[in-house]
C-alpha cells in the first residue's frame, strides 16, 4: 500500500513540475529584447533642443524629469554598432534594453535589421531607421497610457 501511495505522489509531482516548467518557458518567450540607441539625456528643452540638430532620425522620450534622445532601435548587435559606427562616430551614448511584446512590431524590426545589415546605402538605412523609431514611439506611447 505505501509503495502505490509513494508512486502516485512521484507520478502527481512529476506532471506538476512539467506544468511549471512549461508555463515558465512560455512565459519567458513572450517578449523581444530591443535595444534603443540613447545619443543623450537633458533635463532642459531648450538644450535637447539644441542637441536634436545633430540628428537626420530622432525621437524624445520624457522619462523621469529627464529628455531622452533615441537615434536607432534595433534587436541586433550587429545593427547595433553599425548604427553607432554611422550615426555617432565615437560620440558617447547608452544602450537602453527593453522588453516588447508586440509580434507585428517584432516582426518589422527584423525585417528593418535585415534591410540595415544588407545595405551600405545611407539614404536606405535613414528611411529604415526612420520607420523603426515612429513605430517604437507608437509603441512606447501606447504603453505609457
Amino acid at each position: 500500500m505505501n509503495k502505490k501511495i509513494l508512486v502516485i505522489l512521484l507520478a502527481i509531482s512529476l506532471c506538476f513540475s512539467f506544468i511549471i516548467y512549461k508555463f515558465y518557458t512560455k512565459t519567458e518567450k513572450e517578449y523581444t529584447e530591443v535595444y534603443l540607441i540613447q545619443a543623450g539625456a537633458y533635463k532642459d528643452y531648450d538644450n535637447l533642443s539644441e542637441a536634436t540638430k545633430s540628428y537626420e532620425n530622432y525621437i524624445v522620450r520624457k522619462e523621469g524629469e529627464l529628455y531622452k534622445i533615441f537615434i536607432g532601435v534595433t534587436k541586433d548587435e550587429e545593427v547595433y554598432n553599425k548604427l553607432i559606427s554611422l550615426y555617432l562616430n565615437g560620440k558617447e551614448n547608452f544602450k537602453k534594453v527593453i522588453k516588447i511584446t508586440n509580434e507585428e512590431f517584432e516582426n518589422n524590426l527584423s525585417a528593418y535589421d535585415n534591410i540595415i545589415k544588407n545595405t551600405s546605402n545611407k539614404k536606405n538605412i535613414n528611411t529604415v531607421v526612420k520607420a523603426s523609431l515612429n513605430e517604437i514611439n507608437k509603441l512606447l506611447s501606447q504603453k505609457d497610457k
